[in-house]
């Protein structure tokens, strides 16, 4: 099956994508993103982007999703998604064929096909540990160890597990380099635009509109919130936003106090505002350094991991050492 034939073949005739609407594509939000966006805020709060729509069910809820992720892939696999290029896609097939050319191939009606579910998802939780120190639920082999706090968490957590299913459940052969590929592009677009979205939801809790600048010491302030939810939330089972300055101020306190990459984070995002040298800073300027952050806390974490990792080794050692 060709890539277009794909493409065809996971979008249902008339099928609409988003119930939501005009307000996410008149400010260029995807329909994958919008939906996440809205499964993470209450609809009785006022979105930034207008995006909480009406309190809806959970199978409504289900349904857009389902519809959202078909069109985010959809777009991927005809080459118009707007998030995604060409250089990109050829970028992340050489970095998937390493593992790519190890794992076994389906072999269907006797010709050389891709990989199956299994092997794919291995190749994929294998990817986003080592090239982001992602783990990502719905692709862990070995489970995810957290049950979500309720259900619109639970379907934010299947999206990666989904949209694998999606393309394995049309492609009788096999996902081969160009769809996988594909899968990794469109998370990665999920996942930035989720980020973006919490980025603009720490904006608003400081009193900022869209079109507002702020100073650098209120950038510090509003990096320093965004940060600190995205660190909280990953010691946690839920990941709604950060909703009011009185539950940010209170996170900001927390992670301070318990996490110990905490202030190689604050050291950063002062580098990074000092980086502008503007006396007033937009919000695009606040996505650029929120982007950059999130690169540093990679590291930080994967390094904490290591460390971890290291003492739990030699204490290992130390208890073997004891018992001869």
């Amino acid at each position: 099956m060709s890539i277009k034939q794909f493409a065809r073949a996971i979008a249902p005739a008339g099928q609409r994508y988003s119930d939501d609407d005009a307000s996410c594509s008149a400010e260029g939000i995807s329909p994958g993103v919008c939906a996440l966006a809205s499964l993470a805020r209450p609809s009785s709060t006022k979105a930034f982007s207008a995006m909480g729509g009406a309190d809806c069910n959970k199978k409504e809820s289900r349904d857009r999703l389902e519809r959202a992720l078909i069109a985010e892939i959809e777009s991927a696999l005809a080459g118009n998604h707007t998030g995604i290029d060409e250089k990109r896609l050829r970028q992340l097939e050489e970095e998937l064929r390493p593992i790519y050319t190890t794992l076994p191939a389906k072999d269907a009606d006797g010709e050389e096909g891709g990989l199956g579910y299994a092997a794919a998802k291995y190749l994929l939780h294998q990817h986003f540990l080592r090239q982001h120190a992602w783990y990502v639920r719905g692709l862990n082999p070995a489970g995810d160890g957290r049950k979500p706090p309720d259900d619109k968490e639970a379907l934010r957590s299947r999206v990666a597990g989904h949209l694998l299913e999606v393309m394995e459940g049309k492609a009788p052969n096999g996902l081969d380099l160009k769809m996988l590929a594909v899968f990794v592009a469109t998370l990665e677009h999920l996942i930035h635009g989720d980020q973006r979205e919490r980025l603009k939801q720490a904006w608003l809790i400081h009193g900022l509109k869209p079109d507002d600048a702020t100073s650098p010491e209120g950038l510090v302030t509003v990096l320093e919130v965004f940060m600190a939810h995205y660190v909280y939330v990953s010691q946690k089972n839920d990941s709604g936003y950060a909703l009011t300055s009185e539950k940010a101020a209170e996170e900001v306190k927390t992670i301070s106090r318990i996490y110990g990459g905490w202030p190689q984070i604050q050291d950063f995002i002062q580098k990074q505002v000092a980086i502008h040298q503007k006396k007033r800073v937009s919000f695009d300027d606040a996505a650029n350094a929120a982007d950059a952050v999130l690169l540093v806390f990679q590291e930080v974490s994967g390094s904490m991991c290591h460390d971890m990792e290291k003492r739990f080794n030699l204490y290992l050692e130390g208890k073997r050492a004891a018992l001869n």
